[in-house]
């Protein structure tokens, strides 16, 4: 469901975001620092 977003303020210390929309400004993706983690809120195949 893309009909929701996170607020990057609201993650925690050593979560980054990496990726943003350039139409909305919403968080696309993020890392996890010192861990295997990463997430995207798009089909990077396309």
């Amino acid at each position: 469901n893309h009909g929701f977003a996170i607020d990057p303020d609201s993650l925690p210390a050593g979560c980054t975001v990496t990726q943003i929309n350039l139409n909305d400004g919403t968080v696309e993706g993020f890392a996890v620092e010192g861990r295997p983690v990463q997430s995207v809120q798009y089909h990077p195949e396309a």
